[in-house]
């Protein structure tokens, strides 16, 4: 059997399709790490997007905690002193109710627009009473320096109804009432409506917080507590 015959056509035919089969698979090994890094590049920047986001909603979750019970713990002082005024029936106390955190905090959550219209509205009662009360407390003090006798006889009568509205303690300060008979029974109650917001936002949990751990955990953890 004759060998057979290569011509130089023949081999240079061969040499452009081994160099042609040769670039394409180079070409698409190209693109494939193209596409590839690609994919990795946007799937690493969702990934940072989203942990940004994450802990960015986070922070802002604590913050907006920290001011709510700031606000609880103010309110429940408030409510506590005013029950206290009621029940020891002092003329000029020097004590004064505090309104530190509605000045600091509420400012913080209406811009991060936690706080609703109607929750504000009750917020809004509670530290316009609040205010009012103070400034009553003050009216008597100064007429007790001057000697006003009318004002520091008058203005004492007005300031329980005041801190009525404010009294955390209502069964204490109902006993009060039923003994004193320049007492009425306040027409509002700002301390519970005041205090019922803040205690639906001071305990509310992150959604993480929430999908990593129950209510049901968390009461289980709480029984087995020592």
């Amino acid at each position: 059997m004759d060998a057979p015959d290569y011509t130089s056509e023949t081999v240079s035919r061969l040499a452009d399709m081994s160099v042609t089969a040769g670039a394409g698979l180079w070409n698409t090994a190209i693109l494939a790490a193209l596409v590839g890094g690609l994919a990795g590049a946007l799937v690493g920047a969702v990934a940072a997007f989203l942990l940004g986001l994450w802990r960015d909603g986070r922070a802002a979750h604590k913050r907006q905690l920290a001011h709510w019970r700031s606000l609880q713990a103010e309110i429940e002082y408030c409510g506590g002193s005013a029950t206290t005024y009621l029940t020891d029936d002092p003329v000029a106390p020097a004590y004064r109710l505090p309104s530190k955190a509605y000045d600091f905090a509420l400012p913080g959550l209406l811009a991060d627009g936690v706080v609703k219209k109607d929750e504000m509205l009750k917020l809004l009662k509670f530290y316009n009473e609040v205010e009012a009360a103070n400034r009553s407390l003050d009216m008597v003090a100064t007429a007790i320096v001057n000697k006003d006798r009318w004002l520091a006889e008058e203005e004492p009568k007005r300031t329980p109804l005041k801190m009525q509205r404010l009294a955390a303690d209502k069964p204490k300060v109902m006993a009060e009432l039923k003994q004193r008979a320049d007492l009425t029974k306040p027409v509002s109650d700002y301390y519970d409506a005041a205090i019922k917001v803040v205690n639906a936002h001071a305990d509310r949990r992150s959604w993480l917080d929430r999908v990593l751990t129950p209510r049901n955990s968390l009461a289980q953890k709480k029984r087995l507590a020592p």
